[in-house]
């Protein structure tokens, strides 16, 4: 059939008969018009109610047939639609919500899509930035993280084990390559700790390893066990680097038993070596020699070449001695122009008189130090041990009477201890034990000397004064302890104690509601010397509340001009912090004026010495009055001490000297006698 349609199409035939069904449907595509051909038709029937009558239904049977005859009548016009089969075109109604649900899902579907890939995006930038911060820190980390097995054997390192150690995390992981570089005396505590895991949740031990630069480390290992996972347990933990530390403790270790200048040991180191070896001698050993050597008149050259010139000297010198001597001698500095030797017992008089006087001729050989040539002799005192004494007070006293044996000849001589020179049991070797027992005990006791305005008579300032009360032998005073304590270093107790004596002694002034004036504490000359004085000084007047300008500290001019630089810095740190400084015992000393005004002094104290019968030398008035003009033009408070008689007083009020002290103002007072003072209102006590 549609080969026929075809060629009405194309001309070659003039019309095509087809069924109705295929008539309605192609012949449109082959753009031909259908016309309906009824074959032998058959007749129409109808139905209708019984109720209707004969006459209607035969006027409905005669419509029918003329509707028959009729191409466009309702017969064929119905009978058109019943053969015409519906457009291909249409589509069920049910078909449209349908595929509009379906749209509706896809495109909440692809909205959740969208969103869901950009919550992953965002995550995944997120944990792009965690990962490398987490590098960043892992990397800047100055501890090394990694796991290991139970064995301890790591199986991942961070990568910061590169910069710290100089080690790759690989290296370390294959071939038991950390269990290498632990250095073989201390592995052994490394596998105890491996024992250890499994009873405790946290370990950590110390020890040392080689790293990549072949430098011996010290590195904790501090690890933490982790659940077992898959029936093995897991660690994880941490190597932190602590060579540094290590490195500070023993400097700082080196310095507390060395001399920072010479690099000797330090007399503290000193005694315990020779308390050592005296305990061996206890127990049978052999005994040995204690040497001092003091340099004799080296104060001379620091005040005329200064102390960079001095300290090159020393050093020098330190050298010499020991070049003299073997390996197993000890040589140390024990003090400003001295130093020790503690070494075995000679095999004779001989060869103990050939050392020492081989030292001497070593140390006088002139020496170049920058454009000078310098000279200086010695003088050494010898004691034997156990021999001249059984502990380390009596061997040290024994060495010291010899020096001073030595130096009776003017010095550049040895002398050995004899028993002639004095015993060395008595008074000096009482001293140490019970300058430690007086510290423990409290026995030690400050005294208050009122210091007063000459021209107002009024109450300014105390000067604290030191007194042993000692339990056997009654009031001791300073003179008869203070210079041993300086020699075996009891010093610097001593004047902590004081200083804290002193401030406790203002805040409990204060706490009383007494207007309490200045309170003036000496300090030893090794204290100026000491850069951590000011801390020192700072802790303990907040630790008791007193304001600093309440405290006064007093350095002897000798000792200023002995170390100006050194001391000069000292006071620059407590001027800084608001204590007052006093140059005690002036005019007795060698002060250069312009280090004067460099200082931060403000006070000039008179020593008493000047003031002795001051009435009958011209020479000492004319050194007083010039006093009292220096401190005058550089604007320093100044005050005379020793002031025992009424005309020394009348003398110094007329030659303009403003503060005193001295027996004839006042003695010294007990803390509850000058309460007693303080409670008479400082503004009205007069002398």
């Amino acid at each position: 059939m549609l080969e026929a349609f075809t060629a009405v199409e194309s001309g070659d035939a003039d019309a095509a008969a087809s069924n109705n069904f295929f008539g309605a449907r192609f012949a449109s595509r082959h753009g031909l018009a259908d016309a309906a051909i009824t074959f032998d038709q058959q007749s129409l029937h109808f139905a209708a109610p019984l109720t209707v009558s004969p006459d209607r239904l035969e006027a409905i049977d005669d419509m029918l047939l003329r509707w028959k005859g009729q191409g466009d009548s309702p017969y064929f016009r119905a009978l058109q639609r019943a053969l015409v089969p519906e457009p291909l075109t249409a589509m069920p109604p049910w078909v449209v919500p349908l595929t509009m649900g379906l749209l509706f899902v896809v495109v909440l579907l692809l909205v959740f899509s969208a969103l869901l890939r950009w919550r992953v995006k965002a995550r995944t930038r997120a944990l792009e930035h965690y990962r490398r911060q987490l590098e960043h820190v892992l990397d800047s980390s100055t501890v090394v993280l990694y796991q290991a097995s139970a064995t301890l054997a790591p199986f991942w390192i961070s990568p910061n084990v590169v910069r710290l150690f100089g080690l790759s995390a690989a290296e370390l992981i294959e071939n038991a390559g950390w269990e290498s570089r632990i250095l073989e005396q201390d592995r052994d505590k490394r596998s105890r700790i491996a024992a250890e895991l499994s009873d405790a949740d946290q370990l950590a031990v110390d020890y040392r390893i080689i790293d990549g630069h072949g430098k011996t480390r010290h590195l904790r290992d501090e690890m933490r066990v982790l659940a077992a996972r898959d029936g093995h347990t897991e660690v994880i933990g941490t190597w932190t680097d602590l060579t540094s530390d290590y490195e500070q403790r023993e400097r700082i270790r080196f310095l507390s038993n060395h001399d920072r200048l010479t690099r000797l040991p330090n007399r503290a180191f000193l005694r315990e070596q020779l308390r050592t070896a005296i305990a061996q001698t206890d127990m049978g050993g052999q005994g040995g020699m204690l040497l001092i050597i003091d340099l004799d008149r080296f104060g001379a050259i620091n005040e005329a070449m200064g102390m960079a010139v001095g300290d090159q000297l020393l050093a020098a010198l330190a050298r010499r001695i020991l070049g003299q001597l073997a390996a197993t001698d000890l040589v140390a500095r024990s003090g400003n122009d001295e130093f020790c030797i503690l070494m075995g017992a000679a095999d004779s008089c001989e060869t103990t008189a050939r050392l020492c006087q081989g030292l001497l001729e070593r140390i006088a050989v002139p020496i170049q130090i920058e454009d000078h040539q310098l000279t200086v002799t010695a003088s050494i005192g010898l004691a034997h041990f156990p021999a001249h004494g059984r502990n380390v007070s009596e061997v040290m006293a024994a060495a010291e009477l010899a020096l001073q044996q030595a130096r009776k000849g003017g010095g550049n001589a040895w002398a050995a201890y004899r028993p002639e020179l004095g015993t060395v049991t008595s008074e000096r070797m009482f001293l140490e034990q019970d300058i430690n027992k007086a510290l423990e005990q409290d026995q030690f006791e400050l005294f208050y000397q009122p210091q007063y305005s000459l021209t107002e008579q009024r109450l300014v300032g105390l000067e604290c004064l030191i007194r042993w009360q000692h339990p056997r032998r009654g009031m001791i005073m300073p003179g008869a302890f203070i210079p041993f304590a300086e020699q075996t270093g009891q010093i610097r107790k001593i004047d902590i104690w004081v200083l804290r004596k002193a401030c406790f002694q203002l805040g409990q002034w204060r706490d009383a509601g007494l207007d309490a004036p200045r309170v003036s504490v000496n300090l030893s000359a090794s204290e100026f010397r000491s850069e951590a004085l000011a801390a020192s000084i700072a802790a303990v007047i907040q630790e008791f509340g007193i304001a600093p300008e309440q405290l006064e500290l007093e350095i002897t001019e000798t000792t200023l001009m002995e170390a100006p630089d050194q001391a000069a810095g000292v006071m620059l740190a407590l001027d800084k912090l608001g204590v007052h400084l006093s140059m005690d015992d002036f005019g007795t000393g060698y002060s250069n004026l312009a280090q004067l005004l460099a200082l931060p002094l403000d006070q000039l104290k008179i020593d008493q010495s000047l003031l002795a019968n001051i009435e009958h030398s011209a020479q000492k008035q004319s050194v007083l009055k010039a006093i009292i003009a220096l401190a005058r033009a550089l604007d320093m408070e100044l005050i005379a001490e020793g002031i025992e008689t009424p005309a020394q007083l009348e003398f110094l009020k007329h030659a303009g000297c403003p503060l005193g002290q001295g027996y004839l103002l006042g003695r010294p007072l007990s803390a509850s006698q000058t309460e007693q003072l303080l409670r008479q209102h400082c503004s009205e006590v007069t002398y």
